[in-house]
């Protein structure tokens, strides 16, 4: 379902981001639940990818699971795991490098900043990485530095570079890389099932970016996304299209 090769996308590999009308096979349609907000709603689809992610790498309450990245995805995997998954707080660290950032996890996880605190003797079962882009390089050589013999690594970033891998310790210390991206029709249910739940509601909140774009033209739309890729602030930036 999810590893259609040539599955066209939005905006990616299709035209058509602010199109108007979506022709979609209506048995594929899942209602919204009236009492999660529209601005909630926008939160499914990443959402969606955390609980196929968790999914396919089925961490346990034993297990030591830690989150490279401050970053929205970062967030709703440590949301997910604290709040659905029962992880207490100790068992799940969360390495980034923004204190502002990382304050929005501080009910949900353990804390480090990479830049100022010493990591020199973490480790962990399963390690995700939540960041990608230009700076993935750096966050797999992390998520590498975290491993304990045996665990995992889950790639939810996505980056156009080719970062390198030190295979030495891949290969000696027997871990295991997964990418994880695309979800399926069940964890769309999952979500919505799981933003349902009110006291939810309150900590999703906090990843919506309070600065919200009405967009009426394209001049708006670029508008939107300069201030996506400038901001400081943590959450989704969220648009209406009028």
């Amino acid at each position: 379902e999810n590893l259609y090769p040539g599955l066209p996308y939005l905006g990616s590999t299709a035209d058509g981001l602010a199109r108007h009308y979506l022709t979609y096979p209506k048995e594929l349609l899942i209602p919204v639940p009236d009492i999660v907000t529209d601005d909630l709603a926008c939160l499914t689809e990443p959402l969606s990818i955390i609980f196929h992610s968790l999914d396919s790498m089925s961490p346990q309450y034993h297990h030591k699971v830690a989150i490279v990245g401050d970053g929205t995805m970062a967030y709703l995997l440590a949301l997910v795991l604290h709040l659905h998954y029962k992880f207490p707080k100790n068992n799940l660290p969360v390495y980034g490098i923004r204190n502002a950032k990382l304050a929005k996890f501080s009910h949900l996880a353990q804390t480090i900043n990479v830049d100022t605190q010493d990591i020199s003797n973490q480790i962990a079962n399963i390690v995700f990485e939540a960041v990608g882009g230009p700076e993935m390089q750096r966050t797999l050589d992390l998520c590498l530095r975290l491993c304990a013999p045996g665990s995992e690594i889950g790639v939810i970033g996505i980056s156009d570079n080719r970062p390198s891998l030190g295979i030495s310790k891949v290969v000696n210390w027997g871990i295991t890389m997964r990418g994880l991206t695309r979800s399926t029709y069940a964890d769309y249910e999952q979500s919505l099932i799981f933003m349902s739940d009110p006291q939810n509601q309150k900590f999703l909140q906090e990843f919506i970016n309070p600065q919200q774009f009405q967009i009426r033209s394209t001049s708006n739309l670029k508008s939107a996304f300069d201030y996506a890729a400038t901001t400081q602030l943590p959450g989704r930036v969220l648009m209406t299209f009028t």
